[in-house]
């Protein structure tokens, strides 16, 4: 709620922090874009804290499904409102808002009617947002907040870094940066999805008082990441190209990344 309200109402100063004061017309098309996708943040918020519940009783289908409807409800809408088809007016960046807000709504629902009327394991109801426990609270300001901030200084890191590029004034700089990032999300999204899936294991494995069979469990996964980590550095060094070249022919030669832009990608990328 915190971050919507500063969003909503300070749109151009939060996109002025991005890039210069000069260039107008980027700032008022990413404040157009962040006002509207700003009502999804605490939509998305309960999603993510739901799913992840789900997840916590052993129920991970669910979250699979919702991203892949998620994702198709997105792309799909993102085609149409940008590009204007379907009998649509072409959008552009506000139509790529519309489409992520849509596609976060769906995803709200659909978790928010699971947990209510068809999980039967977390029992979870209205009337335990109203209940209280000291201990819990304790136990999530002890070993959350190490975590919260250690995430906090990683995400002012991409704040400030983005900042810089968008300050550089190169559309370029800027072009290649982000193919970049978008390939490193790429690369982060399975070593982020097997951390949450050894962090399921984890809590249900020292739950059941198996602190041996944990020990054993963490030398595992410390050596499975080893080889997540070499192959990750290895399709990114082999297959950056590849990646770049899907921006030269997505849109066409005449629409897609320049050379300078290509030639900045693969310096981030290396």
């Amino acid at each position: 709620i915190i971050i919507s309200l500063i969003v909503l109402l300070f749109p151009y100063q939060v996109i002025g922090l991005f890039t210069k004061n000069e260039n107008a017309e980027a700032i008022s098309m990413g404040a157009e874009y962040v006002k509207i996708v700003a009502s999804s943040y605490l939509l998305c918020c309960i999603s993510k804290v739901l799913i992840t519940s789900m997840r916590s009783v052993e129920v991970a289908k669910i979250g699979l499904y919702i991203s892949i409807t998620a994702l198709v409800v997105n792309v799909g809408l993102n085609c149409i409102f940008i590009f204007g088809k379907l009998g649509f007016p072409a959008m552009g960046v506000k139509g790529a808002a519309i489409a992520t807000l849509i596609s976060r709504i769906i995803e709200a629902l659909i978790i928010i009617i699971y947990v209510f009327k068809v999980d039967k394991k977390l029992k979870f109801t209205l009337a335990d947002l109203l209940k209280t426990d000291r201990m819990f609270v304790k136990d999530f300001i002890r070993y959350g907040i190490p975590i919260i901030a250690g995430n906090l200084v990683w995400a002012v890191n991409m704040v400030v870094s983005t900042g810089i590029l968008g300050h550089v004034g190169d559309v370029s700089v800027m072009a290649g940066s982000s193919i970049a990032l978008m390939l490193h999300n790429l690369v982060y999204v399975w070593m982020n999805g097997m951390s949450s899936a050894v962090g399921i294991i984890t809590g249900n494995t020292v739950g059941m008082g198996k602190f041996e069979l944990m020990k054993q469990y963490a030398k595992t996964t410390q050596v499975i990441f080893i080889f997540v980590g070499v192959l990750s550095g290895a399709f990114t060094f082999f297959f950056g190209d590849t990646f770049i070249s899907l921006y030269t022919g997505l849109l066409g030669n005449s629409q897609g990344i320049d050379a300078a832009g290509q030639m900045y990608a693969r310096q981030f990328i290396n």
